[in-house]
């Protein structure tokens, strides 16, 4: 997983030459002048484009390629990151192109929450592309309800009912993955350096 990058450039017609003082400072800024014959230039420069999971090495595709795989993955909103797996690399035995939507904390526990009683989930035979696969569990994370204190540690109370995590290896799993990207929106006050002014 990186970002595709690539250089775009922008062609000018210019009065005269250019002076090696114009070279110093496009270099300075990450640009290059290129001449394309008479006084007919481009000035092109790096672009760091959109994220991208693939099974090859971006690198490797021509500069018109990257630019134009880029300009695929930018049709979608900011929070899809492109997926482009490709026969011929490792994992290409089951070629995929598309795009995975990035979730807040906030969405991913609704859809669990969801998933209790109002839009439980449902099993999904596996593509036989995909080849033989040791788990395929029905739920992305179990939480199951309870009117007793269940035996496991995974468990939280509310509205008089018990709310738990199976102890599978697979929703071990899968909670703490939850508990990492809980981390990962939460900052501490103490490293903002909030003010707070008392008034009297």
């Amino acid at each position: 997983m990186g970002t595709i990058n690539f250089r775009e450039g922008v062609r000018t017609k210019l009065a005269g030459e250019l002076t090696a003082g114009d070279v110093s400072r496009a270099l300075e800024k990450g640009y290059r002048w290129q001449p394309l014959g008479g006084n007919e230039y481009e000035l092109t420069g790096g672009v760091i484009g959109r994220v991208a999971v693939t099974n090859y090495d971006p690198r490797t595709l021509s500069n018109a390629e990257r630019a134009a795989l880029n300009a695929r993955a930018a049709a979608n909103p900011e929070n899809f990151v492109l997926v482009d797996i490709r026969p011929g690399f490792p994992g290409g035995d089951y070629p995929l192109f598309g795009g995975i939507k990035l979730r807040s904390l906030n969405v991913v526990l609704s859809f669990l929450a969801e998933g209790i009683n109002e839009t439980p989930e449902f099993d999904v035979s596996p593509d036989p592309r995909t080849g033989p696969i040791k788990r395929n569990p029905r739920r992305t994370l179990a939480v199951e309800v309870t009117d007793t204190i269940p035996d496991t540690i995974l468990r939280a109370e509310f509205g008089g009912r018990h709310y738990f995590v199976p102890n599978t290896s697979w929703d071990r799993d899968a909670f703490v993955i939850l508990y990492k990207l809980f981390q990962m929106t939460v900052t501490g006050v103490s490293a903002a350096g909030v003010p707070i002014t008392i008034a009297k």
